[in-house]
């Protein structure tokens, strides 16, 4: 999958770490820097929220679809494209020796259908809707709760 955006750690410490407002002043200089076809494919990643502010868009893209690396956490646009399902039949994984990432079959995968990967498996419809805005029919609900 070809990478779209990079965030390296600091001094050993992840993204995640940093306090918020570091967090996103480097993650917006670092979509600021990307060439114009890169930087419409990461902000085409989410929709055209009116009530976020331009660094709250660009921290909620990279929330959502940020796959940790071994010295940081980078999107992927093609990875970015996969839909949740809750028996998925794929999973993204980094590959260190590699220097990228894959994903791969959790079992055969029929001619024709849909690779899905999972978005997390306990979350209720009301987390998925929020964080996704998307839900799930109640028969595959994982849970029920608010977390």
């Amino acid at each position: 999958a070809a990478v779209l955006l990079v965030l390296w750690e600091v001094d050993g410490i992840g993204l995640d770490a940093l306090p918020l407002l570091d967090r996103a002043l480097r993650l917006s200089w670092a979509v600021l820097r990307l060439r114009p076809g890169q930087k419409a494919r990461y902000f085409d990643m989410c929709g055209k929220d009116d009530y976020l502010t331009p660094v709250g868009r660009i921290m909620g893209i990279f929330a959502l679809n940020a796959l940790r690396t071994d010295d940081g956490s980078s999107v992927f646009a093609t990875l970015c494209l996969l839909n949740h399902d809750c028996s998925p039949n794929a999973s993204p994984s980094w590959h260190a020796d590699q220097g990228r990432a894959a994903v791969h079959a959790l079992r055969a995968i029929k001619r024709g259908e849909e690779i899905t990967i999972s978005y997390g498996r306990d979350k209720s419809n009301v987390r998925l809707f929020r964080t996704y805005a998307f839900t799930l029919p109640p028969s595959e609900e994982a849970c029920c709760s608010f977390r």
